[in-house]
């Protein structure tokens, strides 16, 4: 079950991030209203509002193949995985509380933290400390 809930937080992140675009037009009525938007023009108003968007794109696609690769690990026993799984899930409650919510935000962040408690129940545990052949 944490598998899966990590490959779907992966790709509901990715999901959220992309739908970040169709808010851009707002996101740039937003830096217009801010007292420091006048020593710029609108073109790099412009610029800024897209390039920030893109990179967070590119953050989330990074974040969401880490996930993604990690939870493969995890599911072949490796422990130093749930531990990493473990750390990238506080710091995306960081980032979700620093940043600012947003739907996809909240529930992928709501399921990763369920995904990593799963990777610290009982047979959780003794799943990662079987000695079986790990891939």
């Amino acid at each position: 079950m944490s598998f899966w809930l990590w490959i779907a937080g992966a790709v509901l992140s990715v999901i959220g991030a992309l739908f970040g675009f169709t808010q851009r037009d707002t996101l740039l009525e937003e830096v217009r209203t801010r007292p420091d938007a006048g020593q710029f023009s609108e073109a790099q108003l412009d610029t800024l509002v897209t390039t920030s968007l893109i990179v967070g794109v590119v953050i989330a696609l990074v974040l969401a193949g880490l996930f993604v690769l990690f939870a493969f690990k995890a599911r072949a026993g490796r422990n130093w995985a749930r531990i990493i799984l473990t750390i990238l899930t506080v710091l995306g409650v960081l980032a979700l509380a620093i940043g600012g919510f947003s739907v996809a935000g909240v529930v992928s962040t709501v399921m990763t933290v369920v995904a990593a408690v799963l990777l610290f129940l009982p047979a959780s545990n003794q799943y990662f400390a079987a000695p079986h052949t790990r891939q």
